[in-house]
């Protein structure tokens, strides 16, 4: 962000990955501009607000109830029930996927949401993407 002081940041991330995308931007100065938390493993109860408030412009969270791994993660449970905190700048997307059914041929859609969730807010600021498929 010191080189590029006007890019945007957007992050993907799953499972793991979305504990460590949450703890970096809350103990960095990041400014992020999406975060897609895929299958999380952040605690549901997390101050989302906290990272809301000046930090990131908008989190998506995609969970399912059916997925075990994250239900049974001692970090976190949102990839399984979502978050508790309700906020205007997040927005909850609940599926019936196992934990990598996300990644799987038999769910293509998935990347061509994500990549709408990352382009649809601000398409003057963001050229779009061709996904085809």
């Amino acid at each position: 962000q010191k080189k590029y002081p006007k890019a945007e940041i957007n992050i993907i991330c799953h499972s793991m990955g979305t504990w460590m995308a949450y703890h970096a931007v809350v103990k960095n100065a990041l400014r992020i501009n999406r975060i897609i938390f895929v299958s999380g493993v952040v605690s549901v109860y997390a101050d989302i607000s906290r990272i809301l408030f000046n930090k990131v412009n908008h989190i998506i969270n995609y969970y399912s109830p059916n997925d075990e791994v994250a239900r049974l993660n001692p970090f976190g449970h949102c990839g399984y029930a979502g978050f508790d905190e309700k906020h205007d700048r997040l927005i909850q997307k609940k599926f019936s996927v196992e934990h990598s059914e996300w990644f799987s041929e038999i769910n293509p859609n998935f990347y061509k949401m994500w990549l709408e969730d990352l382009n649809g807010w601000y398409k003057e600021k963001v050229k779009k993407i061709d996904v085809k498929g």
